[in-house]
């Protein structure tokens, strides 16, 4: 029922190092090897602040222009021309699946009374498509906050009043957030939420993940 919806907890999941790894450097080298544009360089127009002061993944992740575009501003930035096929090859290299969490997402979509489960991320179209279509564990989340979608990045609050509105209540749901920047916990806090740190380098321990959840939950799974 609609009440149940609005009474049910939710638990966020951010995707980048926390649900998977984000091997940016193999991205990097993968470019590297293929064409000989250097694994520095390819990291830092991307994920640096080699474009115009910030990472060129942005101008994806807040949709600010079409893919074909894209591609051509990084062949332009690299002085390369880069096949298509080569160029998105390279662009979903860098996610390494984190086994354990996504293991423990499992477990927590199957209890008796689970909570709704959200995803929380600053990600692209190219980057959700690829991983929606590849990982399974992507058929459990029932709400999704993403910012090509959105509009907006983490720790935008825009980012956390999109999966509240979502969840259909007039009050926003007790949420719990796992998130691997500590940015994005203390505003996720701030806006009202529980938020958990989940430390990539080396990452935290699951058990303790898991019972940050049980203690949000109220139930041990």
């Amino acid at each position: 029922s609609l009440t149940e919806v609005r009474m049910q907890k939710v638990v966020a999941f951010d995707i980048g190092n926390v649900l998977f790894f984000t091997d940016w450097e193999r991205a990097g080298k993968f470019l590297e090897e293929q064409l000989g544009i250097p694994a520095k360089q390819v990291g830092q127009l991307f994920w640096g602040r080699a474009w115009g002061g910030r990472a060129l993944e942005w101008f994806l992740n807040l949709n600010e222009g079409t893919d074909c575009a894209f591609h051509a501003i990084a062949e332009k930035a690299l002085g390369r021309a880069i096949p298509e096929g080569l160029f998105w090859k390279m662009w979903n290299k860098e996610w390494v699946s984190n086994e354990p969490v996504i293991s423990l997402v499992e477990r927590l979509a199957v209890i008796q009374r689970p909570p709704t489960l959200a995803i929380c991320s600053n990600i692209n179209q190219p980057h959700w498509t690829h991983l929606c279509t590849t990982y399974p564990v992507f058929r459990h989340f029932s709400v999704v906050a993403l910012s090509y979608r959105v509009g907006k990045m983490k720790p935008d609050h825009e980012m956390f009043r999109s999966i509240s509105r979502a969840c259909l209540g007039d009050v926003a749901p007790p949420t719990l957030l796992v998130d691997d920047r500590i940015d994005n916990v203390e505003s996720a806090e701030i806006f009202g939420w529980e938020a958990y740190h989940f430390d990539p380098n080396p990452p935290s321990s699951v058990a303790e993940l898991q019972d940050a959840i049980e203690s949000f939950l109220g139930s041990k799974f």
